[in-house]
């Protein structure tokens, strides 16, 4: 069987996983751009031999400046003020206190806020809610006797990274903080639906382009809903208030320490560099959502500077999901565009209009057959019944794909198309006479895998041809029964002769068409083909994401 090769991902398989962002850790070293795949095994075997010497050598790095207790790491604001606001970070699970000393020292620096920063610990490195709480109300206690007067929730923007994150958001439920900020983390959404709109108070979602842990394609979700705020209240506003920015070439382990956590991407640029950026997102949030007049040099202009700065990160992270976004758009036309493909030889006797029927539900889309109206001599109407599969994912974890899984189509087939044992398609051939009914899927996958690559920018196809594994597709395999295809989903599986390929094959059933309609005339030998497709989101999210994953 003839296998066609093309640049792509790692596995479609939905990952199982029975929580969120529990990792262990490994260590980086500094990354250059577009890391070959073989250098990232090396680097990840190396890791596990010295991480825990690095922890400790980390934890005898505290800056002096910091207070440490039991329940949190302290840092003052470098000069004392009335007015000062409360940063509190909670750390992601299997992380340490210690591990985020280095960004809150930078986010100190950046602010034009006078703060004083606390880094929760939690028992066995495990965010909880009931820890969660009772840190905070530990923390205000504690500057209320520093002399922060004015120390209460109005004051603290609650940060979390991760897990950290999760718990974050469950803190601030009914009450009156500054704000909540995400490090690689987002708001839960609700009825598949994004909540940042509804959020009673300034949210700020950050997260690194190459997080490994926090799906990028999730984070689209988010971003796509403040746009969508944007084009009510203004783009400034939500710059101000609800954020949503993805710093580039930074991974999730790189919101802590320099330890890189299993299963992350190697990023591509340095610690202190990633480290400077999100300190400076997180500074101009907190600026943009503190009263202008406690900025430690007096200047209001810091405001204003601040939001521009977020508005210019919005507009990157827009840019860096455009492929993702524009791939989700209109994906069933595919299956009438396959459509078109066994009908298109017929347009030299008859005006064909193919229209794809997209069903609500799976039940429905099962009993559901292709349709050919006759309705002239000279005029032919397609239906094609269409179903997209997508992904479960109840509790709304970062690791199960956005994409749509798959697209079903039902195709109609005249009898006048190749028979199945015409040649295999060549991906270099673009004519339906070169692709037989069992071919069409394969071929028009590659039709839309190419399309959706040449809306890639430059950046990230480079990326994922340096560092992506490829994938092979074979012709459709054919089933049975209708029943069977029904239930069975796109084929993947290894190649016996390359480990960084996989091989990919489109389930396909054919059977001849019967009806007691008398308004649908169909031809002596037509049939019916039943095709599973792969979505243009779901190759995105490959190419953005899966293609880097081990």
């Amino acid at each position: 069987m003839k296998q066609l090769h093309i640049f792509s991902s790692s596995s479609w398989l939905v990952l199982n996983s029975a929580g969120l962002f529990f990792s262990f850790f490994s260590i980086l070293g500094n990354a250059e751009p577009f890391v070959s795949r073989e250098k990232t095994q090396i680097i990840s075997q190396a890791t596990h031999e010295y991480r825990e010497d690095l922890k400790e050598f980390h934890r005898l790095r505290i800056p002096p400046r910091f207070k440490e207790t039991n329940r949190y790491l302290l840092l003052p604001p470098v000069q004392s003020s009335p007015n000062a606001m409360i940063l509190m970070i909670l750390p992601g699970a299997k992380k340490q206190a210690w591990e985020y000393s280095h960004l809150a020292e930078e986010i100190q620096k950046k602010s034009f806020v006078p703060l004083w920063i606390g880094i929760a610990e939690f028992t066995g490195n495990l965010p909880n809610p009931l820890e969660a709480n009772f840190r905070l109300r530990s923390l205000i206690e504690y500057l209320k006797k520093e002399g922060l007067s004015t120390a209460g929730e109005d004051k603290i923007f609650l940060a979390g990274h991760s897990m950290g994150g999760i718990m974050a958001q469950g803190q601030v439920k009914n009450k009156k903080y500054a704000g909540l900020i995400l490090f690689s983390s987002y708001l839960t959404r609700k009825n598949d639906m994004s909540t940042l709109p509804d959020f009673p108070m300034p949210v700020l979602t950050m997260s690194g382009e190459l997080d490994g842990l926090t799906r990028i394609t999730r984070i689209s979700l988010e971003n796509e809903a403040a746009q969508e705020v944007a084009q009510k209240v203004g783009e400034k506003v939500v710059a101000a208030r609800k954020p949503v920015i993805l710093v580039k070439g930074v991974n999730h382990s790189q919101f802590a320490s320099e330890v890189l956590i299993d299963g992350d991407f190697l990023p591509e640029v340095t610690y202190p560099v990633a480290q400077e950026k999100i300190a400076q997102v997180t500074a101009d949030f907190i600026m943009a959502n503190s009263k202008s007049e406690i900025a430690q040099d007096g200047d209001t202009n810091q405001h204003e500077d601040a939001i521009l700065r977020l508005m210019s990160g919005q507009k990157e992270t827009s840019a860096l999901l455009q492929p993702f976004v524009a791939s989700k758009k209109d994906q069933s036309q595919w299956c009438a565009g396959t459509q078109i493909l066994l009908v298109d030889h017929l347009k030299a006797n008859q005006k064909i209009t193919v229209l794809n029927d997209v069903y609500p539900e799976k039940k429905l889309f099962s009993q559901s057959v292709p349709k050919a109206e006759v309705k002239s001599d000279t005029s032919l109407e397609v239906h094609v019944p269409t179903w997209e599969e997508k992904p479960s994912n109840p509790f709304d974890f970062s690791i199960i794909p956005e994409g749509t899984s798959e697209i079903d189509c039902k195709l109609y087939v005249p009898n006048s198309v190749p028979n199945v044992e015409t040649k295999s398609v060549s991906c270099f051939e673009h004519s339906l006479e070169s692709a037989p009914i069992a071919s069409i899927c394969q071929y028009a996958n590659l039709r839309i895998y190419e399309e959706v690559l040449s809306k890639m920018s430059e950046v990230q196809r480079l990326r994922f041809q340096s560092r992506g594994k490829k994938l092979a597709m074979d012709a459709d395999f054919l089933l049975d029964s209708e029943r069977s295809w029904l239930n069975s989903p796109l084929k993947i599986s290894p190649s016996e002769s390359d480990r960084e390929t996989l091989i990919f094959q489109s389930p396909a059933w054919i059977s001849s068409i019967q009806t007691a309609n008398p308004n649908i005339n169909f031809l002596e030998g037509d049939s019916q083909y039943n095709c599973k497709l792969l979505s243009p989101s779901r190759i995105a999210e490959w190419i953005l994401v899966d293609s880097f994953k081990k």
